[in-house]
């Protein structure tokens, strides 16, 4: 449910305004439109931004306002973000995203790294929350993102194993 909530309580239109000052599109899953394999209706399955939605689910996850903060069993919502240090579009996402999510009473601290260290902490899962994106061609980018095969040394940084995600990854690559 925290998760659901945080997808309705982020307006990327904002975010993708500030961050890439209107050179971009919003993605609506792993492959954006220019990617052979894409499709269209994904769009209809994206979150959309809505505030009173956000306040709702985070509700029933139990968590709830006290005073400017968003608490759970007497815990404050506060989390850290790392990105590329050198990306100015990141610096600016994380700013914008932090702003949002201080309006829900959530306190998001902003960690800077230098990318080659970034990834490798990725890569070990030793982070909470991350912004970081791609520039690849492919639609294989899928497996790189998402198969198991790739925790620990590829780019399946969400550390998901999933062996029925795996097969249909497989069955896609054929």
């Amino acid at each position: 449910n925290v998760r659901i909530a945080m997808n309705y309580a982020v307006d990327r239109e904002q975010i993708l305004d500030v961050a890439m000052e209107g050179y971009a599109k919003l993605l609506y899953g792993c492959l954006p439109s220019t990617i052979w394999g894409y499709w269209d209706g994904v769009v209809d399955y994206a979150y959309a931004y809505d505030p009173e939605k956000a306040t709702e689910t985070f509700a029933a996850a139990g968590w709830e306002l006290d005073g400017d903060t968003l608490t759970k069993d007497g815990q404050p919502f506060t989390f850290t973000i790392s990105h590329n240090a050198a990306s100015e579009p990141a610096i600016k996402a994380c700013q914008v995203l932090q702003t949002q999510l201080q309006e829900y009473g959530i306190a998001m601290e902003i960690q800077a790294i230098e990318f080659s260290t970034l990834l490798t902490d990725l890569k070990a899962g030793n982070y909470q929350m991350s912004q970081i994106g791609y520039a690849y061609a492919s639609p294989d980018i899928v497996q790189l993102w998402f198969h198991s095969s790739n925790i620990g040394s590829g780019l399946t940084l969400s550390q998901y194993n999933d062996p029925d995600l795996d097969a249909l990854i497989d069955h896609s690559r054929s």
